[in-house]
C-alpha cells in the first residue's frame, strides 16, 4: 500500500466535498441522519463478489434497490448494464426517482410510443424538477420500453421533501406507492433506481407499510436486493490492501434477521469522482441560472469550466511532483469552454488554418477535449471528470513541455500525438483509475465488424499495425517497415488517440507498480514531443514500459491482456 497515494485520495474527496458544501451550504440535519445510516451500512463485513453474483441475484428477486448518485452517469450505467442481462421473458416494472409520480401519464404515452424523448423531457418539465443528465436516465426508460417493461413514477417534488424530515417523507410516500406496484404486478421484478442515501430505510418502510395493512398475507416474504454504489468506506480499505484496482463488487455479509435480503456494493469509480462530477453540474447549473437572471449582451452559455480544469491540473502536478510547472504558470494563460459555446468555434477558427483547422473540427464532431496551446483555449467537449482531467493534463504536459502547437501535422506527428495522449490519459487515471482503454483484441474484433468502406477502418489498421511494429522492435530488436499508410490526416489522428490511450493505461500500471517511478513520469511530460531527437525518445519509452507490464506477446502479470475482467 502506498500510503502516500492514499492520503492525497482521501484529501482530495474531502476537498471536492468542501467545495460543493461551499456552493449548497452544511447538509440539513436530516441528511446528516441520512447520512451516518449509510455510513453506517458501508462499514458492515463484506467479502469480495462479483458481476454474475450479482445477475444471479438479481434474477431471483422480487424486488432491487438501486443506489444512485445522481449527476455521476456510471451510477445509473451500473443499473442499464444489469438490467440489460435479465432474461427477456422476465417481467419487469422499473421504478424511477427521477420522476414525479405527478409525471406517470406522460411516461406512459411514452412506453407506448406516443411521444419521443424531447417531448417526454419537456412535458415532465426534467430541467427545473430534477435537472441532472436526462441522456444517462434516458437509456433505461428506452431499454424498458424495447423490452415492454412498465416504467413508474415514484419521485416527488422539491417542495414536498423539503423542511425537517423531508427524506423521511419522501420514503415513507415511496413505500406506499412501491406498495401499490408490487401488488398489481405479482411475479414481475420491481427494479428501484433511487438515490443512495435511500436505500438504507426504504425497505424497512416498505415491510412497515405492507405490515400495517396486512398486505403481507397476500404474498409470500418477498426476497430484495440492495446494489450500494461507490461507498468511500469499502473503497478505501480495499484501496489500504492495494485491492481497489482489481475488485468492482463486494457482497455485504448479512444477519440472520436479513435470510431474504442481500446487499451489494458496486465500486464504478473512486468516491471522489461522483462529488467532482456533482460540483460540475452544480457550477454549470448556477452559473446558467445567474445568465438566465441577469441581462447579458451575449446569450451564450456562461459556463466557465476554466477553474475546474486548472484546479485539477494543480492536483496532478502536486501528485507527480510537477507543482512548479502550474506555480510558474499565469492562470490567465488558459481559457477552457465547453463545445457547445460558440464562442469557442469562433476563437478557434481565428487561431488556426488549414489542416488544423480541420483536425480540430473532427475533434469537436467527434467529443474529444483538446488543447490549442498557441491561443491558450480548452475544448472540454463534454463536462465530465473524466474529459475536465484528460484535458488539465493535456494541459500540464504543454506547459512542462514549452509545447507550443497541437500535434496535428501527421505522418510527421504520429508518434509526438501518440505521446501526448498518453500522457493526458494517464493523468486523467490519476483521479479516475477505474477508466478503461482499449486493448489489441478490441481493436481485431472491431476491425472484423468494421464495413471496409468505413472511414474508421484504416484508423483501426494503423493502430493495430503501428502496435506490432513496437511489438517486433522490443521482442526482435529490428525496425519492421509500417504496412499501413493511411491517405488521409483524420485516420492518423484517430489511431494516435487509441494507441495513446493504450500506452497511458499501461503507464499508469508501470507508475501503480512501482515500476517506473515518479521522476520517470515527471520527465515524460517535459519531453520535447517536437524535437528532432523525440522518436528515439518514443522507442525507449515503449521498450521501459514493454520491460515494466510486458507485451501482448509476452505478459509480465501486472497488467491483464486477456481483455477487460467483467466490469460494472
Amino acid at each position: 500500500m502506498d500510503r502516500e497515494w492514499l492520503k492525497a485520495r482521501r484529501a482530495l474527496l474531502k476537498q471536492a466535498k468542501e467545495d460543493v458544501r461551499r456552493r449548497l451550504g452544511e447538509d440539513s440535519a436530516d441528511l446528516k441522519v441520512y447520512g451516518t445510516k449509510a455510513e453506517k451500512t458501508a462499514r458492515t463485513r463484506y467479502r469480495v463478489s462479483s458481476k454474475s453474483e450479482i445477475l444471479a441475484e438479481v434474477e431471483t428477486a422480487d424486488i432491487v434497490y438501486g443506489g444512485d448518485f445522481h449527476a455521476h452517469g456510471p451510477a445509473q450505467r451500473t443499473h442499464l448494464k444489469i438490467l440489460r442481462h435479465l432474461a427477456p421473458e422476465r417481467p419487469v416494472v422499473l421504478a424511477l426517482e427521477c420522476f414525479e409520480t405527478k409525471s406517470q401519464k406522460h411516461l406512459d404515452l411514452y412506453s407506448r410510443e406516443k411521444i419521443d424523448a424531447d417531448t417526454l423531457k419537456k412535458r415532465v418539465r426534467w430541467d427545473e424538477r430534477w435537472g441532472f443528465p436526462f441522456e444517462n436516465y434516458k437509456a433505461l426508460i428506452d431499454l424498458a420500453r424495447r423490452r415492454g417493461w412498465r416504467i413508474e413514477a415514484i419521485g416527488l417534488s422539491a417542495n414536498d421533501t423539503a423542511g425537517k424530515r423531508g427524506l423521511a417523507r419522501q420514503d415513507l410516500s415511496t413505500a406506499k406507492r412501491l406498495k401499490e406496484i408490487m401488488l398489481s404486478a405479482p411475479g414481475s421484478l420491481i427494479y428501484v433506481v433511487i438515490g443512495e442515501l435511500h436505500l438504507s430505510h426504504l425497505p424497512a418502510r416498505l415491510a412497515a407499510e405492507f405490515t400495517a395493512s396486512k398486505k403481507m398475507k397476500t404474498r409470500r416474504a418477498w426476497r430484495e436486493v440492495a446494489i450500494h454504489i461507490n461507498a468511500e468506506a469499502v473503497y478505501f480499505q480495499l484501496a489500504g490492501k492495494d485491492l481497489e484496482h482489481s475488485v468492482d463488487v463486494v457482497r455485504y455479509l448479512g444477519t440472520s434477521k436479513e435470510k431474504n435480503r442481500v446487499r451489494f456494493c458496486v465500486l464504478s469509480s473512486p468516491p471522489w469522482v461522483p462529488w467532482q462530477s456533482y460540483l460540475l453540474h452544480l457550477d454549470k447549473n448556477m452559473e446558467l441560472e445567474l445568465s438566465s437572471s441577469e441581462s447579458f449582451d451575449d446569450t451564450e452559455e456562461d459556463f466557465d469550466p476554466t477553474d475546474h480544469v486548472l484546479k485539477l491540473a494543480e492536483w496532478i502536478a502536486k501528485d507527480l511532483g510537477l507543482k512548479d510547472v502550474v506555480a510558474k504558470s499565469k492562470t490567465s494563460d488558459l481559457a477552457v469552454y465547453s463545445a457547445s459555446v460558440a464562442k469557442l468555434w469562433r476563437k478557434t477558427e481565428a487561431s488556426l488554418t488549414g489542416n488544423d483547422l480541420e483536425m480540430a473540427r473532427r475533434m469537436l464532431l467527434k467529443g474529444r477535449s483538446f488543447m490549442l496551446p498557441a491561443a491558450g483555449i480548452g475544448c472540454l467537449a463534454q463536462t465530465t471528470v473524466n474529459h475536465a482531467s484528460h484535458l488539465a493534463s493535456e494541459y500540464l504536459q504543454m506547459k512542462a513541455s514549452g509545447r507550443t502547437r497541437q500535434v496535428w501535422r501527421f505522418p510527421n506527428d504520429f508518434q509526438a500525438a501518440i505521446f501526448v495522449e498518453a500522457l493526458s490519459y494517464f493523468g486523467s487515471k490519476q483521479i479516475n483509475h477505474k477508466r478503461q482503454a482499449e486493448t489489441i483484441s478490441d481493436l481485431r474484433t472491431e476491425l472484423q465488424m468494421i464495413q471496409p468502406t468505413d472511414e474508421g477502418r484504416d484508423a483501426l489498421r494503423l493502430a493495430l499495425d503501428q502496435r506490432m511494429a513496437e511489438l517486433v522492435y522490443f521482442h526482435q530488436g529490428r525496425r519492421r517497415k509500417r504496412h499501413v499508410k493511411p491517405g488521409k490526416a483524420a485516420s492518423y489522428l484517430e489511431a494516435a488517440l487509441i494507441l495513446g490511450r493504450m500506452m497511458g493505461e499501461r503507464l499508469y500500471g508501470a507508475y501503480r507498480a512501482r515500476k517506473i517511478s515518479r521522476r520517470d513520469i515527471a520527465s515524460f511530460y517535459k519531453t520535447d514531443v517536437l524535437g528532432r531527437d523525440f522518436s528515439r525518445h518514443y522507442d525507449t519509452v515503449v521498450m521501459k514500459l514493454a520491460r515494466a507490464v510486458g507485451t501482448e506477446i509476452a505478459p509480465s502479470g501486472l497488467m491483464p491482456v486477456k481483455g477487460r475482467r467483467e466490469r460494472l
